[in-house]
């Protein structure tokens, strides 16, 4: 029900929602949860990402931990 802080690192805000929820039980989160590697990638021209965005998601993991861990 609460949104999102970050839309850049929504993965890392989702860890960290489930490890708060489980009392930073990081087995737990170990248990359910599968890294599946990618088999290939496959790169479109045209990026929109500037070298600012990578400081807006690293504040984004800072508030991210400040409110979750």
């Amino acid at each position: 029900a609460d949104p999102f802080l970050s839309k850049w690192v929504f993965d890392v805000e989702i860890l960290a929602r489930y490890l708060n929820i489980h009392d930073r039980d990081a087995r737990k989160l170990a248990d359910a949860v599968y890294e599946y590697p990618l088999e290939r990638w496959v790169d479109v021209g045209g990026s929109k990402v500037h070298a600012r965005d990578f400081m807006k998601a690293f504040v984004d993991v800072v508030r991210i931990r400040r409110k979750y861990l």
